[in-house]
């Protein structure tokens, strides 16, 4: 926001600016500028109690050199604690004959928007330092040991490979933790899929299942909306005659089958463990276009309640979860909570390489959100797993 500037600014300013110049903010001392006016201006500026922040823009004309500019800079602003950028227009970096500039600690840029950029992201910067660190919250209802217990069963025999854990284990470690996953069913064969859908109630999905596979929808792997049990079963043949022609060699271990989900919007929430910093925690507009679209967020593991807020109302996409255009609010402080809980699986088990929860479809109103698919990573802890590829991913 432009400050206002004190009248005995502007006053100060018109003694000696001519006429055609602007003592308003932005102040426009006109290209026949000399050095001294340069340097009476910043000292009017820099006094002004309603000023936070200047930048000096110069656009190089014949009667005044940028050396004199720049000196006229450092004499102006000297004794301020405000913070000064400069941009000399033409002028990559601080050239050599402004290097007094650099010696004064005022930075200086080829055009106004990249000084304006820099200092909206330090006004930034501030804010988050000055705000109130937030706090990591106690999670009451999770079990650890059972999480420990299914990861140490995924990994056995695996002769300390990374791998990608099975459907069966991770609905086990999400149970362990509160993660809301759908209710879904594995079937290995057409009879058994067409089953399971009559069980659930029409309509149903069908879903791909092959170790060989992280993206269902890259290989075809996915039915949606099936209807009676001849759809279901239909759509099992189809899903397997698609794996084959997309990954002749992956291994088909059947389809899942699960309720269809109406409604709601598709978010992503994620996890990888990076060398440096540890865990850290992902979420955004998810589904299919989630790569497409990049609107995500990101913060280290553990979470505080001020990261997982800030995560969801930070994506450019939030306002959907808010009632756009009239639509009631989706329920946020679940998305939250399954944030929290992503957090604390990861905070607790070094063996988790990497979580994608995609789509998780948060709903309107009271009704929490729920995780539609999911992948999960690990590798024994302490070795190379985050230094190894997953699976090809179509």
């Amino acid at each position: 926001m432009l400050a206002v500037l004190d009248p005995r600014t502007m006053k100060g300013l018109r003694a000696f600016l001519p006429a055609e110049a602007s003592v308003r903010n932005p102040v426009d001392i006109i290209a026949s500028a000399d050095a001294p006016a340069f340097e009476k201006s910043l000292r009017l500026l820099c006094a002004d109690k309603n000023v936070d922040a200047v930048i000096v823009i110069f656009v190089p004309p014949l009667v005044t050199g940028a050396p004199e500019v720049a000196k006229a800079i450092l004499a102006g602003t000297a004794g301020s604690k405000k913070t000064i950028l400069s941009c000399f227009m033409g002028s990559h970096g601080v050239p050599e004959s402004l290097r007094s500039l650099q010696e004064g600690h005022i930075p200086s840029y080829s055009f106004p928007e990249a000084a304006a950029h820099t200092l909206a992201r330090a006004v930034a910067y501030g804010a988050w330092r000055n705000a109130p660190p937030g706090k990591v919250p106690n999670i009451t209802d999770v079990h650890p040991e059972r999480g420990r217990e299914a990861i140490a069963r995924s990994l056995r025999g695996g002769g300390g490979e990374p791998r990608w854990m099975d459907a069966g284990t991770l609905n086990d470690l999400f149970a362990a933790y509160g993660i809301r996953t759908s209710a879904a069913r594995p079937a290995s064969n057409r009879g058994e899929a067409a089953s399971v859908a009559k069980h659930f109630g029409f309509p149903v999905a069908l879903k791909v299942r092959s170790p060989d596979v992280v993206h269902k929808t890259d290989v075809g792997g996915v039915r949606l909306n099936l209807r009676s049990e001849a759809e279901t079963a239909q759509a099992f043949d189809e899903i397997r005659e698609a794996l084959r022609r997309a990954k002749p060699d992956a291994r088909f271990d059947g389809v899942t089958v699960e309720p269809m989900v109406q409604g709601g919007v598709e978010t992503i929430v994620g996890m990888t463990r990076d060398p440096s910093f540890g865990p850290v925690v992902l979420f955004g507009l998810g589904g299919v276009a989630v790569e497409l679209l990049r609107d995500v967020s990101l913060r280290v593991a553990p979470l505080t309640d001020r990261d997982a807020e800030e995560m969801v109302s930070a994506i450019r996409g939030y306002p959907l979860l808010n009632g756009y255009r009239g639509a009631a609010p989706s329920n946020v402080a679940s998305v939250i909570d399954l944030l929290h809980r992503v957090s604390r699986l990861a905070s607790d088990h070094p063996e988790i390489m990497e979580l994608d929860l995609n789509p998780v479809i948060v709903f309107q109103g009271d009704a929490p959100c729920i995780a539609l698919d999911a992948r999960l990573r690990i590798a024994p802890a302490g070795g190379a797993g985050d230094r190894v590829p997953g699976p090809d991913r179509g």
